[in-house]
């Protein structure tokens, strides 16, 4: 696989990182004047129960802790996001926790970046390649990405398709936000999917070892990474699926996990 491609796909994980300092930025000034985010929908039902399992590397047995507390971190699930700043010690918390590395649901995952991970550079099926930069020019083959119907999302903004020469799309990549409604407590939220055709299915999602587990989207397995408060529109959350040689990556920021699970389940059916 050619350098140029390879930086193309890495600079969409870069995109990601940006995307969501800059959703947490906004939120922080929208969310009123006292600093508190808009990623507190409080009564947001609570994500239905997901086909999950522990992810190798993670902890087996869920430490003992009081109903109502987070059994990692001792901090309440049902925080008064009424008050300034109440979100700061979630962010806190996870940061005393080791990055996840291992294998879930098929797919290596590393907080090791390396620019050709996953990526099999003696199969690269494009040279030369070119770019389209609509969603239309992906429909119909592997890596298709179709805007989800979960919440009320925005027609995909950043859009990419990298296409062989034979005219196969390759890999595609796309990001979607919803806008925030205070009236009706919703607060916004953003995804960056990308999908591409690799031999080896290789990501380094940067997510916290105790918060990754195994689930089944689509009637397949998947890697996925909740947030501290899954049931609130808060924080960073993902989920990676590998099938028919196709790796898709979803990066979401203040996306529930009910929400992050039917986004998945619509892209990979």
């Amino acid at each position: 696989m050619t350098n140029k491609r390879v930086l193309g796909i890495a600079g969409v994980l870069a995109a990601v990182l940006a995307l969501g300092a800059i959703g947490f930025a906004i939120g922080r000034q929208a969310g009123g004047d006292d600093g508190s985010p808009p990623a507190a929908a409080a009564g947001t039902p609570a994500a239905p129960a997901a086909a999950a399992t522990p992810a190798p590397g993670t902890a087996t047995a869920i430490p003992q802790a009081p109903a109502g507390v987070d059994p990692y971190t001792g901090l309440p699930l049902d925080p008064d996001t009424s008050k300034p700043l109440w979100y700061e010690p979630y962010y806190e918390a996870e940061l005393k926790f080791p990055y996840f590395e291992g294998v879930v649901a098929g797919i290596t995952i590393s907080y090791q970046w390396a620019l050709d991970a996953g990526r099999d550079r003696k199969a690269d099926p494009c040279a030369p390649y070119r770019h389209a930069y609509d969603l239309e020019a992906a429909r119909g083959s592997k890596v298709e990405i179709r805007r989800p119907t979960a919440r009320p999302f925005l027609e995909a903004d950043t859009v990419s398709v990298i296409i062989c020469n034979d005219g196969t799309p390759v890999s595609a990549q796309a990001s979607f936000e919803y806008p925030s409604d205070p009236a009706r407590k919703i607060y916004g939220g953003n995804f960056v999917v990308t999908r591409y055709v690799t031999e080896r299915p290789v990501i380094s999602p940067f997510w916290r070892a105790h918060r990754v587990k195994e689930v089944v989207v689509a009637g397949r397995p998947a890697a996925m990474a909740v947030s501290p408060l899954p049931h609130l529109e808060f924080g960073l959350s993902g989920l990676a699926a590998y099938h028919d040689g196709v790796l898709t990556q979803i990066y979401a920021f203040n996306l529930t996990e009910r929400d992050l699970l039917a986004v998945a389940e619509e892209l990979l059916r």
